[in-house]
């Protein structure tokens, strides 16, 4: 296991994090990698305190890539890495992006493999646009003040986090049982009825012009 993160644990973490107050200030990656060896000390689990894309070349080492970052722009621009380089006829391992849609209102997970569905940038064709948007019109996102040093940030409550691990668990255990055949590649979970109209579980069709999985390649 690669845990890739180049930021620090702080206070803005815990409602989100496995983490103990005890890693504030420490490196999430290296402190996280701690914490899985303890759990299972038969595993080999390394953390790596960098940005993502200085170590992509590592990534083609492993079976299965989780971006769990929660940010768009990684995720868009890890998503066109993922689907070019197959383009190319070189290996890249699938990749399961994870999301937590407004103030923990939902989650959803979009698993991306060399198939004829859609890449994330297929759910996402213009700017502001989520195809598979579960929150409903008019819903919208609030940003806290960054506090005690740390910078702003979505604020939700554990259940959210939580509620995401467990769709990438379901997701990976899934693929791994069967790659051809995964099941949902797109599945949501809401935990606010009220302001939210999820879509059904589903392997959504790619975007005809999408320019990550359709467009030239250079």
């Amino acid at each position: 296991m690669l845990i890739i993160d180049g930021d620090q644990f702080s206070t803005a973490n815990f409602g989100r994090h496995v983490l103990p107050v005890s890693a504030v200030r420490l490196a999430k990656a290296g402190a996280l990698a701690a914490e899985v060896r303890r759990l299972h000390p038969d595993l080999t689990v390394e953390g790596v305190a960098t940005d993502v894309f200085g170590v992509t070349a590592r990534l083609q080492d492993y079976d299965l890539v989780i971006d769990a970052t929660g940010s768009t722009p990684v995720g868009l621009r890890l998503n066109d890495l993922a689907v070019t380089t197959r383009r190319l006829g070189k290996p890249f391992p699938p990749v399961i992006h994870a999301a937590i849609h407004g103030n923990g209102l939902a989650a959803q997970t979009v698993l991306v493999t060399r198939s004829a569905h859609a890449c994330l940038k297929c759910l996402r064709p213009n700017h502001g646009e989520l195809k598979a948007n579960p929150l409903k019109p008019g819903v919208t996102t609030a940003v806290e003040s960054g506090t005690c040093g740390d910078g702003a940030h979505i604020n939700y409550a554990a259940p959210a986090p939580m509620l995401a691990a467990t769709l990438v668990v379901q997701a990976a255990l899934e693929w791994a049982a069967a790659p051809d055949m995964p099941g949902p590649r797109v599945r949501t979970r809401v935990l606010d009825l009220e302001h939210t109209a999820p879509p059904k579980d589903r392997n959504w069709p790619i975007e005809p012009l999408c320019p990550a999985c359709q467009g030239p390649v250079t």
